[in-house]
């Protein structure tokens, strides 16, 4: 089945050959310093509105010269605009009603022209179908980003979607940058107006001239005006010369304006202080809103200050301290000696596990180098296989990327270092593990199993649930698998799509429990996976002895006590003290993710309760012989009755 995640998702893997991510880097960075060039150098130019029309008028007038003296051609070819032209009149889009409506949004978005709103249309029927196509083919024809079937459909009509209403957002983003600049220039047109109904000039004339005199500061004032005044000259109503100039533009002032135009012609009052009024309240409204962005600033940079800034200084003040507290306490610059360890072996006989680490076990083993662990049986037997007279191999305990070969110089090598070579069968295992070096998915997970198991992984969704992911460098405690030889593996993806790889094994020794126990946390652990129904419906009335690591002795009270009623034998005297010996681990497993306590309990009463128990210490190993009673979500696996044991 093939993986569609982009959990071992790498960057070089999708680049043509010949080109390195930083390649890609540079080429960015070049790209970035080009544009903020040529942003600056446009920002700084001296820009004219005058010189740019007189530019446009004599390039016009150039090409009208040269239109005229060429000779026509045969075969006049098609250009783009002819071939959008026709497609939209084949598809009658021109005489529709939103042909009326593209025109009014374009003219007020400054596009005034017929082939704007060809342009337009047939963008709006066409860049759903393209960009629709176009990711259809870039996500399944050219494969070029692997995705399922049911995704590519629905990135193709996400795309169709986009396209849809890209044209007429853009338009109205226009309208509206061009609403907002009118909106600036009023004042100075209005003031301007005023002198001219002041020095004795008539309506039509006052536009023309305050058109002429507003082209290179505000063009599109200028043209606004020049165009309503023309309008007026033509138009048998003046009224509606006006109210055209209201809604060619999504503009309040100029609606306003228009509206003042109106009255002021309509009741005969003076021109030129109407005007004035409305001057000042629009040069007013535009200092209000220039006051109210001021105050709305300190508001608004708040996000950016806790989302941006003070993450950085965190990070900057209390990353280095953190780091050097997580190496103190992680204990991994701890040394490691040699241990010995009497260890009954499977085949029977006497033996020794010896453990060679050098002094620097805790820390991460240099490029292409390996750490061993030798473990050899004694005289009548072999701890690692359980044969008479021969002695086990030695056994790689950190290889680096798996092969023993170096990792990269930009990431630390592999490293694979048990806290405790051998172990009981109660205990948990810790491991330090270091998968840093594998770099970017290569999605490590670790996982404790018998040495004579095959590294193959077949059965890809037991493996997932079998073992733990790892996130960088970190402390990680595992469940141990049977008694005997053991490896504690470190699994990686080589790349997407392939299987998984041992980039790392170290061997660990696990001492059986003693005769005739099962070790705690296995009952434990089933209880969490089958929950406590189904636990209860198979387990419930077994006999059983138990071995684990002695967690402690509680005090409960009544309330705790009748909670577990359905647990104790009889019915409880409520009056008479009630201990809980809890057996399980003192550090639970990396992957638990039960909601109740890891633990096995036995509730006992006062006089039930050996005196030696109270010696204990936690960790040391302690037996309960009983009977499963029930799961109780606040306590655990509880045996009743039970019975401590030496």
């Amino acid at each position: 089945m093939t993986d569609y995640s982009l959990r071992g998702f790498t960057l070089a893997d999708w680049l043509p050959p010949g080109i390195s991510p930083n390649d890609v880097i540079a080429g960015l960075a070049a790209l970035a310093v080009l544009v903020t060039f040529f942003a600056i150098w446009q920002a700084l130019r001296a820009r004219s509105p005058f010189e740019r029309r007189l530019e446009e008028v004599a390039q016009r007038k150039q090409k009208l010269r040269q239109a005229a003296l060429a000779r026509r051609p045969r075969g006049a070819r098609p250009t783009p605009i002819g071939l959008m032209q026709m497609a939209v009149t084949r598809l009658n889009l021109l005489r529709s009603q939103q042909a009326v409506e593209a025109r009014q949004k374009l003219a007020r978005a400054g596009f005034r022209s017929r082939d704007a709103m060809i342009c337009y249309l047939f963008a709006q029927f066409s860049l759903p179908l393209l960009l629709g196509a176009a990711t259809l083919a870039y996500s399944s024809a050219l494969n070029l980003m692997p995705s399922r079937p049911g995704l590519r459909y629905a990135l193709a009509l996400a795309a169709a979607i986009v396209g849809f209403y890209a044209p007429p957002t853009y338009v109205r983003n226009a309208t509206d940058k061009r609403a907002k600049r009118l909106q600036f220039a009023l004042p100075d047109g209005l003031d301007l107006m005023i002198i001219c109904a002041e020095a004795g000039l008539s309506l039509d004339a006052s536009l023309v001239r305050v058109s002429r005199e507003l082209a290179n500061t505000w063009p599109e004032l200028a043209d606004e005006l020049g165009l309503t005044a023309a309008e007026l000259t033509y138009l048998p109503d003046r009224r509606q010369a006006l109210d055209n100039l209201a809604n060619r533009t999504a503009c309040e002032g100029l609606r306003g304006v228009v509206n003042t135009l109106q009255q002021t012609a309509k009741f005969g009052t003076p021109l030129a202080q109407s005007l004035r009024v409305l001057a000042n309240e629009m040069r007013t409204l535009r200092m209000t809103k220039a006051e109210e962005k001021a105050a709305r600033l300190p508001a608004l940079l708040t996000v950016p200050m806790i989302v941006f800034i003070l993450p950085t200084l965190f990070i900057v003040l209390l990353g280095p301290a953190g780091i050097q507290l997580v190496d103190t306490f992680s204990g991994r610059a701890k040394a490691a000696s040699n241990v010995t360890v009497n260890a009954p072996p499977a085949g029977g006989g006497g033996g020794t596990v010896t453990v060679n680490n050098d002094s620097n076990a805790g820390a991460a083993p240099q490029p292409g180098g390996s750490e061993t662990v030798v473990m050899n049986g004694g005289a009548g037997a072999n701890a690692e296989a359980g044969e008479a007279g021969t002695a086990g191999p030695p056994v790689r305990v950190v290889t680096a990327n798996g092969k023993g070969a170096t990792s990269p110089a930009k990431h630390p090598p592999v490293s694979l270092v048990p806290e405790n070579a051998v172990v009981r069968i109660i205990d948990p295992i810790a491991v330090y593990v270091d998968a840093r070096g594998l770099g970017f998915g290569a999605y490590p997970r670790l996982a404790v199993m018998p040495r004579a198991m095959p590294d193959e992984v077949t059965d890809t969704a037991a493996f997932e649930r079998d073992t733990v992911a790892v996130d960088g460098r970190e402390r990680m405690v595992l469940f141990p698998a049977v008694p005997g030889p053991n490896e504690v593996r470190l699994y990686y993806r080589p790349h997407i799509g392939a299987k998984f790889a041992v980039a790392a094994r170290a061997s660990v020794y696990v001492r059986p429990a003693a005769s005739g126990a099962r070790p705690a946390m296995e009952l434990v652990r089933q209880a969490a996976a089958l929950g406590a129904q189904r636990f209860e419906d198979s387990h419930r009335g077994q006999s059983v002895t138990v071995a684990g690591e002695f967690l402690g002795i509680a005090r409960p009270g009544a309330k705790q006590v009748a909670s577990m009623a359905t647990a104790l034998p009889g019915q409880p005297d409520l009056t008479k003290p009630y201990a809980v010996l809890s057996v399980g681990w003192t550090e639970p497993p990396s992957d638990w993710t039960a909601d109740w306590p890891p633990q096995l309990v036995c509730p006992l009463s006062a006089a039930e309760l050996p005196a030696w128990a109270a010696q204990l210490r936690p960790g040391e190993a302690v037996r309960l012989r009983g009977t499963i009673a029930a799961v109780a979500p606040k306590f655990g696996v509880v045996l009743s009755p039970c019975q401590p044991l030496r």
